[in-house]
């Protein structure tokens, strides 16, 4: 049986949602664009080695507080 695929466009990458994109995988072929790595106030690890679903980080320009894909 083929897996429905999936598209999740996130802001960042956040630590408390890895394990639910990493959930979500288990059922649906996804895939997580987000738009930017890491925003310069977040202190927290954006390490995705222990994660298995399928991301790619969006090349990006930030303007103030915009950030444009």
């Amino acid at each position: 049986m083929r897996k429905i695929k999936v598209m999740i466009l996130h802001n960042i990458i956040s630590p408390y949602r890895n394990p639910l994109f990493e959930e979500l995988s288990k059922k649906y072929d996804i895939t997580v664009y987000f738009c930017k790595a890491n925003d310069n106030d977040r202190k927290w690890s954006t390490n995705l080695n222990k994660y298995s679903f399928k991301y790619k980080i969006l090349k990006h320009k930030q303007i103030g507080p915009f950030v444009i894909n």
